[in-house]
């Protein structure tokens, strides 16, 4: 696995502070493509439209690896789309990377966009991944 230094290659939609923290504190890991799987998921039903969300995910977020909060050790270990769910009537789900410790439920990435934890049912945490980076890395 490479480290990359994150230096002037920001994900785009963060505030000044949250840029900040990322500039300072991040890493970018390499990351596999969403494009390799691209057909293996489609084939097993799972809409163009979700794939084309996680690849944009990938792109944008794939690789960020920031220290924990200092409120928690929570939180993906870095962001790395992965495990679409969902059904077409309540919407996909994918998973915004592994999580830093063993806990029953996954961050997710909501249908909408929405960053949020998933086990037996869907709780928004955030509008998206800007906000709880802008909540809890930044305090």
């Amino acid at each position: 696995m490479d480290l990359n230094l994150i230096k002037d290659v920001l994900p785009g939609g963060l505030t000044r502070r949250a840029r900040t923290f990322v500039a300072v504190h991040g890493i970018r890991v390499d990351t596999r493509s969403v494009e390799q799987h691209r057909q293996w998921w489609l084939d097993r039903g799972i809409p163009a439209d979700v794939v084309d969300r996680m690849a944009a995910y990938q792109e944008h977020w794939g690789g960020l690896l920031l220290p924990p909060a200092s409120q928690y050790d929570g939180g993906p270990k870095y962001f790395d789309a992965d495990c679409p769910e969902g059904t077409s009537s309540e919407g996909w789900w994918f998973e915004a990377g592994r999580q830093r410790t063993a806990v029953p439920y996954a961050f997710m990435i909501g249908p909408a966009g929405e960053f949020g934890i998933h086990a037996d049912t869907w709780a928004p945490l955030h509008a998206s991944v800007e906000g709880w980076i802008g909540r809890f890395q930044v305090q």
